[in-house]
C-alpha cells in the first residue's frame, strides 16, 4: 500500500485533472505537461501501468519529451517493462539525442 501522502497527492491530481484537461483542449500552457507527468508517476506507483502510460503520452504530446527523467525517475520503474514505454523511449531518443543537452 503506498503511503497515505501519495494517495493525498493522487486525489489532488485527479481533481486538478479533471477541472483543467477539458482548458487544455487546443493549445498547450507551460505546466500542463507536468500536471500530467505527475499523474503518469502516481498511477505508476499506485500500480495502474495502462493508465499511468496514458498519462505519460499527454505530457509528451503535450511538451514534455525529457526520457532522460523517463528512464530514471523511480516512480516510473514499472512503466519501463511495459513494450509501449520502450518504443516511445525509442521515438525520443532518436528525436532528442542525449547530446542536444551539451550544446
Amino acid at each position: 500500500m503506498p503511503p497515505l501522502s501519495y494517495m493525498v497527492t493522487a486525489v489532488v491530481l485527479a481533481v486538478l485533472v479533471a477541472v483543467s484537461f477539458p482548458l487544455t483542449m487546443g493549445f498547450s500552457i507551460v505546466f500542463w505537461y507536468w500536471l500530467f507527468a505527475a499523474a503518469a508517476c502516481i498511477l505508476a506507483i499506485l500500480g495502474q501501468p495502462a493508465e499511468a502510460f496514458a498519462w505519460l503520452e499527454r505530457s509528451v504530446a503535450t511538451g514534455f519529451a525529457c526520457w532522460p527523467f523517463f528512464l530514471n525517475d523511480p516512480a516510473l520503474l514499472d512503466l519501463r517493462a511495459l513494450p509501449e514505454f520502450q518504443v516511445l523511449i525509442s521515438s525520443l531518443q532518436s528525436k532528442y539525442p542525449d547530446h542536444l543537452g551539451l550544446l
